[in-house]
């Protein structure tokens, strides 16, 4: 067989080792280590057309993850759990942080603002 026919077969070994699930990285062990993600309340132009939002809409993270809401808009805002389990207060600059310790989907809004809505999943 040819060098050139060799090739194709070595890439596809390569890869496939590549590849394989090893979620602990190079020193083997779970992963376990509780990742954190940002949503940020832009600054909003409240003469124009813009409308407050959450960024990015939705963020996952794993159990144990924590979330921060970051107010950068320069009026109040809450991030509020649409089942009652939160209620977080965003002054103009300020923030809230939460912990999640069990799976699922947590859909929340700012009270302040109808259509101002946002999403927590925890895998």
């Amino acid at each position: 067989m040819s060098k050139r026919g060799l090739w194709p077969a070595a890439v596809i070994i390569l890869l496939a080792a590549c590849s394989g699930d090893n979620p602990g990285g190079p020193s083997g062990g779970g992963g376990g280590g509780a990742a954190n993600a940002t949503v940020s309340i832009p600054l909003t132009d409240y003469g124009g057309n813009q409308t407050p939002q959450f960024t990015p809409v939705q963020v996952t993270v794993p159990v144990g993850g924590r979330v921060n809401w970051a107010n950068q808009d320069s009026v109040a805002h809450t991030t509020t759990s649409d089942t009652g389990v939160w209620n977080g207060n965003l002054g103009a600059g300020g923030s809230f942080s939460r912990t999640f310790d069990t799976a699922g989907t947590f859909s929340y809004s700012c009270t302040v603002h109808a259509g101002m809505n946002g999403r927590v999943v925890v895998q």
